[in-house]
């Protein structure tokens, strides 16, 4: 069934986290803390000026939902499971260590149609958000690079002028490789037989590179890896910049396309009046 499918999809999307280790390299970077350093100043991090979560309504194309797993089969406006759908409510706390919450709000009432699809559509909704919130907080939270204080990453020359960045411990390994200006296109993950393999979009803003799009595969390699893009447009709240929509597509799956609205930024004591994200990092 579509449904299956589409949260076997989602749970496939949902471990994302590394942790930055050890690794091996060879004619390394003599000033590679520096490098580093210069690296993380060109992105926006908005943790750096105090941001910790983000709380929004997400609303989402049921319709476009349904069709897709209806093989672009036309969904009706009065369709009884549509107008469901369309009561549920979905607040969604985004928080920027990955560790995220969705939760479902459904209207009162009998379920109508198959009440095991609607539950397996609520679990893979829920899922869907926990996993993106995983892959895209790598990107916004600093956690992408290493601090330039931790001296056993491994940073060398590539052959077009840009930079690849190594580190591995036991069974886990990251490879990264950047363009010559610092901009990340590549991030690669292995881990207990995963590989996670991402290629991230950045779009230019006044704080710094925001993450805009993720293409890759999460799996244990052909055929059974999962195929996903992710894309995010955003908006200002607070002196932030925080997702307006997220459409996620899975191969072979299908694309949903969700919005967040009524959102309200959630910051570190620490930072009770934080302006916008600022560089130190």
């Amino acid at each position: 069934m579509v449904h299956g499918s589409f949260r076997r999809g989602c749970l496939a999307a949902i471990s994302i986290l590394c942790l930055p280790l050890f690794g091996h390299a060879q004619n390394e970077v003599p000033d590679k803390a520096q490098v580093v350093q210069q690296m993380r100043m060109l992105y926006n991090t908005p943790t750096t000026a105090g941001l910790r979560s983000v709380s929004c309504r997400a609303t989402v194309d049921w319709r476009g939902v349904l069709q897709s797993a209806a093989v672009g089969k036309d969904v009706a406006e009065n369709d009884p499971r549509l107008v469901y759908l369309n009561q549920v409510s979905i607040s969604f706390r985004f928080r920027l260590d990955g560790n995220s919450e969705a939760n479902w709000d459904a209207p009162s009432g009998p379920v109508p149609g198959d009440a095991a699809a609607l539950r397996r559509m609520k679990e893979g909704t829920e899922q869907m958000l926990g996993g993106f919130s995983k892959l895209w907080a790598v990107f916004l939270n600093g956690t992408a690079l290493p601090s330039p204080q931790e001296q056993e990453f491994h940073l060398t020359r590539a052959g077009d002028g840009g930079f690849l960045l190594a580190l591995s411990q036991g069974i886990t390994s990251l490879d990264e490789t950047f363009s010559a200006d610092y901009t990340l296109k590549e991030y690669h993950v292995k881990t207990n037989g995963t590989e996670i393999d991402l290629f991230p979009t950045f779009a230019k803003s006044a704080e710094g590179l925001l993450l805009t799009r993720l293409d890759g595969t999460y799996g244990t390699g052909s055929p059974v890896s999962t195929h996903l893009t992710l894309r995010g447009d955003y908006q200002e709240v607070g002196g932030y910049q925080v997702l307006s929509s997220l459409n996620v597509a899975l191969l072979n799956v299908g694309q949903f396309n969700f919005k967040f609205e009524n959102c309200q930024v959630n910051q570190d004591d620490a930072h009770p009046n934080a302006p916008a994200p600022n560089k130190s990092n």
